[in-house]
């Protein structure tokens, strides 16, 4: 097997070197492929990771964290590790500087220095943006991940649906029209009269069981924000369903109010107060 493929035959006179030539070159051999391995090892360990430093540094640190210390002997002792860091970092040294020092400055002072820069929020949404959305937080505990939905623009969303002029044969709706409308239905009070519908529907409704009373919850409002979607236009507060989501602490107080309206049998006039977009849906509106 070893001289397969090769024109050397065990016969020939000098097999002797032959074999020695091509044991040595077999050799060479693994050991060229064995440092094409460790070196292919190496190098996806150090991509792994990098990768890993990006997404998740907790489990990057999590993994270097080895329980035993390969080789001969016990690992150092916890007192004296922190011994060695604290004298690094926590006491105070004052270094005595040599001449080299006067040698940089001297060698700087032709440096024009840096213009001054201006961090606008461009920069900064910029930054949020190409930040890892997990990476461990600082001192406010807050991620990336909330710093860039916090960054979100609805106002430029509706800017975007502001279509100056409307797809299609002739032109679109009067401003007065649409306001008087509009106005018709929400502004304006109606007083219906109602038919003989209403005592058939009254009587059908005596022998009906009245409802348990209800107790509305924190959890039962969590459970409304949670099903709520997140940009939906807020009310008259501005704000949306996101942060309610993560604003737990303030459930117990809407629940409270929502139950005091209830009990009231009353909602505040704000409940019904809403903005209204006129959206063309197709082509052919007018």
């Amino acid at each position: 097997m070893a001289f397969a493929g090769t024109n050397i035959s065990l016969f020939q006179p000098d097999i002797t070197q032959k074999l020695t030539e091509r044991i040595d070159d077999l050799k060479q051999k693994v050991a060229a492929w064995g440092k094409r391995i460790r070196r292919f090892s190496e190098r996806s360990r150090r991509f792994n990771q990098n990768r890993l430093f990006q997404s998740d540094q907790k489990r990057l640190y999590k993994s270097l964290e080895r329980p035993e210390v390969c080789g001969a002997g016990p690992g150092p002792v916890q007192a004296d590790t922190v011994a060695f860091w604290r004298g690094l970092w926590s006491e105070p040294v004052n270094h005595s500087e040599g001449p080299w020092m006067e040698v940089v400055a001297s060698q700087s002072a032709s440096v024009t220095p840096m213009d001054p820069v201006t961090i606008t929020p461009e920069d900064v949404a910029e930054a949020v943006r190409r930040a890892p959305n997990w990476k461990s937080p600082g001192l406010d505990g807050l991620h990336h991940y909330w710093l860039k939905g916090f960054m979100s623009d609805q106002k430029r969303l509706y800017k975007l649906l502001e279509r100056p002029k409307v797809c299609g044969a002739g032109q679109g709706p009067d401003k007065a029209d649409i306001i008087a409308f509009w106005r018709g239905l929400w502004s304006e009070p109606v007083n219906h009269s109602e038919g003989p519908w209403m005592e058939v529907v009254a009587s059908q409704g005596a022998s009906v069981t009245p409802m348990d009373p209800i107790t509305i919850t924190p959890e039962d409002v969590a459970e409304a924000v949670r099903r709520a979607p997140n940009w939906k236009s807020p009310g008259l507060d501005g704000l949306h369903h996101y942060w309610l989501k993560g604003f737990v602490v303030c459930h117990a107080v809407l629940a409270r109010q929502f139950q005091e309206a209830l009990v009231q049998k009353s909602l505040p006039s704000l409940f019904t107060t809403g903005i209204t977009h006129l959206v063309p849906k197709d082509q052919d509106t007018a």
